[in-house]
């Protein structure tokens, strides 16, 4: 009699969506799973412990919510033919720095004079430390506009709970036209976590038109001279 087939090894599909989200934001990710030719099905998994599953086919919410780590969930199947596991991968970001407004337009001012505004600087994250690093002008029209960091200066967020940090842009016009540059803000969010902890950088576009120093004149009206040849 021929030798019958060895069993076969245990199928997992499993699938885990969204496989990213922002802490902070009550979000949550689905796993789904599906085995075939298990005896015993177990999960593990952050904040799941071990699990026995019951069924080949299942679906489970999980809410992971601190920022900065990767959550790593695996099943594994055992059966005749021997025993396999799978894993999905879900991580949890700080979400950017928060700036406002996002941009700044100082609208017409003219050569040799300033007009000021202010951007606020923000950590959104609850339960994230962001550190603010480097914060500077950059663009074609750099050299028009300045920024003025407001005293006490912060490096370092610990919640969405500080104060903001105020940075002052001041445009002062060397000559008439468009102008553009960029307010660029360097943070590092989640500084000490195990992922997403990488300086990033931020652009405020910033644009001004600048106007000559001195207004022509008014155009110069006779009036007499209109009325006596109006009388003509």
């Amino acid at each position: 009699n021929p030798t019958p087939p060895p069993p076969p090894l245990p199928t997992i599909n499993f699938t885990i969506q969204p496989t990213f989200y922002y802490a902070g934001q009550g979000k949550s990710a689905e796993l789904v799973w599906n085995v075939t030719d298990a005896d015993t099905v177990w999960l593990t998994g952050s904040g799941i412990g071990t699990k026995v599953l019951v069924g080949n086919t299942g679906i489970m919410t999980v809410s992971p919510s601190v920022a900065g780590f990767v959550y790593t969930y695996t099943i594994t199947a055992k059966g005749r033919g021997g025993e396999r596991e799978r894993s999905v991968r879900l991580e949890v970001g700080y979400l950017p720095v928060s700036i406002s407004p996002t941009s700044l337009s100082f609208g017409e001012v003219q050569v040799g004079t300033s007009v000021s505004l202010t951007v606020e600087i923000r950590n959104p994250s609850a339960g994230g430390i962001m550190d603010l690093g480097d914060i500077t002008i950059a663009g074609s029209n750099q050299q028009e506009f300045t920024r003025n960091l407001v005293q006490p200066f912060k490096t370092k967020f610990i919640s969405s709970y500080d104060p903001p940090q105020s940075v002052q842009v001041s445009f002062t016009p060397t000559s008439t036209g468009a102008k553009s540059a960029e307010l660029v803000i360097w943070y590092l969010p989640g500084s000490g976590a195990t992922v997403g902890a990488v300086w990033t950088a931020l652009s405020v576009p910033l644009s001004g038109m600048g106007l000559p120093s001195t207004l022509p004149p008014p155009p110069n009206i006779n009036f007499s001279a209109s009325l006596t040849s109006g009388q003509a």
